[in-house]
């Protein structure tokens, strides 16, 4: 029974929106908030921990291949910037990128 239910859900909740919306309260049941909110706070909240892991990645690559500089602060804190001397390279990676997506 409590399958079917479900099943029947699943077919009802044809929007990803929704399932992060769900996926948001069942780690905060003490939410409550407006549409506003909702979309400000619970949605960006939620996509931007899942991407937390792929810009990590991108950050790791981009300082290995020294487009990024690393730059630690007294209070340990890494903050990343240009690397100035690679950003004729960088502009020709973008525009490279723009052109094979037909931009």
């Amino acid at each position: 029974m409590k399958q079917d239910i479900n099943n029947e859900l699943d077919s009802e909740l044809s929007s990803n929106v929704a399932y992060e919306i769900l996926d948001y309260l069942a780690h905060n049941p003490n939410a409550e908030g407006s549409i506003e909110s909702i979309a400000e706070w619970w949605l960006l909240e939620q996509r931007i921990n899942k991407e937390m892991e792929g810009i990590m990645k991108a950050v790791q690559q981009l300082v290995e291949n020294h487009l990024l500089v690393e730059r630690r602060s007294e209070d340990m804190k890494v903050y990343y910037s240009v690397n100035r001397e690679k950003l004729n390279q960088i502009l020709e990676l973008l525009n490279k990128k723009m052109t094979a997506n037909g931009h």
